[in-house]
């Protein structure tokens, strides 16, 4: 096959910009400023090499939408569709936060403070088409 067909023959795929925005700006706007505590691994003190000092958190600002999963009406409707893709069962008590792909990238070691108060992260649900990341969803304890 000729090189100018193969170019017609591609597929490309389509990026998702103005959607990461527009997530972004709606958080923004409708959410709450959290803070992200990232733990510092403990380092051994050069003096007494047995004792350990522990390090100092990462504190980084972000801003997230809270839905509890047992109010009705949309973020019921997301709760039904959460069980629906990761075909699990969810405890209706646990509360569910939404923030955009822009500021932190999530794991399983960060905590969120809301409130003055510490949640620890339950699970993380990246959405990403085209292995693009939109949001992610978080699940607190």
């Amino acid at each position: 096959m000729p090189a100018t067909q193969l170019k017609q023959c591609e597929f490309k795929m389509g990026t998702y910009d103005r959607q990461i925005k527009t997530v972004s700006r709606l958080i923004k706007k409708y959410g709450q400023v959290v803070q992200f505590k990232k733990p510092v691994a403990s380092v051994p003190d050069p003096n007494q090499p047995w004792i350990m000092i522990p390090g100092t958190p990462i504190l980084t600002d972000c801003n997230m939408v809270f839905l509890a999963p047992n109010n009705t009406g949309s973020s019921e409707f997301g709760k039904e569709l959460m069980q629906y893709l990761s075909g699990t069962q969810t405890v209706s008590t646990v509360i569910r936060g939404y923030m955009d792909s822009l500021t932190v990238t999530p794991d399983m070691t960060m905590s969120v403070i809301r409130n003055g108060k510490e949640l620890k992260l339950k699970a993380i649900d990246e959405v990403a088409p085209n292995e693009q990341t939109l949001m992610y969803v978080l699940e607190f304890k």
